[in-house]
């Protein structure tokens, strides 16, 4: 089904900004979206040769919001079990009378590098896509699908970092507790090369021992804590 996108001759850049957002608002179907970013991608060539460069973010823009509206469908037709991700395009345990029941790529014309690209396109958070977007449009620059992939993987790398800085400081506590009861083992080792001479720690020996009761005591309730939030 082709999906209308009302563009004047004389329409500005905003204008057909406007029509192609909802263009894409209106796309019910991987088959609709895929018609309106070909289309997008049609007109991009055309607008190229003509060096409007605000024309040219404002289709680019809209090629690249329906990549990633095509795969924020792909992704969820897949989660739902709807799209052929099996051997030759059909999914797994289901025969080749029976595919047509199901969406593949060849069907929809699109091909799994394209699948791939566009999934990436969808996983990036909407705010920081229109910020992306909205940067390339401050810059004067044409926003590209290669441009937002390397984007979308600086995000990721950024991502991995915060969760490494916050797996740091989950166990940060751990690690300190850790290095205390090494340097707890440590002294001890001290005292008992001391031999004869440890009588001189005979004023601490009752301090020593409550000390150590408590600290047996807390190392058990934590234990016990940990190995219940295991089971759960």
């Amino acid at each position: 089904m082709k999906t209308a996108i009302a563009i004047k001759p004389d329409a500005s850049p905003h204008e057909i900004y406007e029509s192609g957002c909802k263009a894409l608002a209106a796309v019910k179907s991987v088959d609709e979206a895929k018609d309106v970013r070909d289309r997008f991608a049609a007109i991009a060539t055309y607008v190229r040769k003509r060096k409007n460069t605000e024309m040219e973010q404002c289709i680019a823009a809209l090629k690249l919001r329906a990549e990633k509206v095509i795969g924020e469908m792909l992704r969820d037709l897949a989660e739902r079990g709807e799209r052929a991700i099996g051997a030759r395009g059909r999914p797994p345990e289901i025969s080749v009378t029976d595919e047509d029941a199901y969406t593949n790529l060849k069907r929809l014309g699109i091909s799994r590098n394209e699948s791939s690209k566009f999934q990436q396109l969808a996983a990036i958070p909407s705010d920081q896509f229109e910020a992306a977007l909205a940067k390339a449009k401050t810059d004067g620059v044409v926003p590209t699908t290669a441009a937002m992939l390397r984007f979308a993987a600086v995000l990721k790398d950024a991502e991995g970092v915060r969760e490494m800085e916050a797996r740091i400081a989950r166990e940060k506590p751990w690690r300190s507790l850790l290095h205390t009861m090494e340097n707890l083992a440590d002294a001890s080792d001290h005292l008992l090369n001391e031999g004869d001479r440890s009588n001189r720690y005979d004023g601490w020996r009752e301090q020593f021992a409550g000390a150590l009761l408590r600290l047996n005591a807390a190392l058990v309730r934590l234990l016990e804590k940990e190995n219940e939030h295991h089971r759960n």
